[in-house]
């Protein structure tokens, strides 16, 4: 790194990480990780839960979509799901993990199992046509200098999400527009974000809405990477 004539990463809490590994700070660069937004022109979400064997699924739906480990905390998610503001909540889970059968076992002991739907993992050219089944994306818990692909689909999907409140997901996020961010760690926190959403769908609409827009505001995208990748070589080669 220290060598490098361009080091790009994906968030400025990681610039911070490099500077003080002894990388010059005129040599670093951010640009956040993005998403194809054509992709997710055409919603189609009664096609999606059908596709995810959701057809009779009648209440908010709250989607995951990644390798789910125990440190993503969607334990905190199952808890919630036992909430009497979320008794009609759904908890969908797009991929595997080594959490699965934990997972499993904490929706039995707190008498959710038969709302928490684990559909396996799916190619990611298919993420486009079933995050429209989703009502709220959920980034449970991320480490605390990534840039989640997950969040900028959920963003291109024009989801609302529901995410920690620190400083990696505030360079894209802002709470209240296009998520409603919690206290790490905090499922009290994380329940009560989640009723919020769940209670209102226009508020879901809203910040779906704004979700899309930032995205397409602020290039969240691979071309737009692309763009600021060349922009920041030029002149090296």
């Amino acid at each position: 790194f220290k060598e490098a004539d361009r080091v790009c990463v994906v968030t400025h809490v990681l610039a911070e990480m490099l500077k003080e590994m002894g990388v010059a700070e005129e040599r670093l660069f951010v640009t956040p990780n993005g998403v194809h937004p054509d992709a997710y022109t055409n919603p189609d979400p009664v096609g999606a839960r059908k596709t995810l064997g959701l057809e009779s699924v009648k209440g908010a739906v709250l989607g995951f979509v990644g390798f789910y480990r125990r440190w993503h905390r969607l334990d905190l998610v199952v808890d919630g799901l036992a909430a009497r503001e979320l008794r009609e909540a759904h908890l969908v889970l797009i991929g595997e993990g080594p959490a699965e059968e934990e997972l499993r076992l904490q929706a039995k002991k707190r008498g959710v199992a038969e709302r928490v739907h684990f559909v396996g993992p799916r190619a990611h050219s298919e993420i486009p046509g079933l995050l429209p089944a989703f009502d709220i994306g959920l980034v449970p818990a991320i480490n605390p200098y990534a840039s989640p692909l997950k969040l900028h689909e959920y963003m291109a999907a024009g989801l609302p999400s529901v995410a920690p409140d620190q400083p990696n997901l505030r360079e894209v996020l802002t709470s209240g527009e296009q998520a409603l961010l919690f206290k790490p760690g905090d499922g009290d926190g994380l329940c009560a974000a989640l009723a919020t959403l769940v209670a209102d769908a226009d508020l879901r609409s809203r910040m779906g809405e704004r979700s899309r827009e930032t995205l397409v505001e602020r290039d969240l995208t691979w071309r737009g990477n692309a763009r600021r990748v060349l922009a920041a070589v030029e002149g090296l080669v």
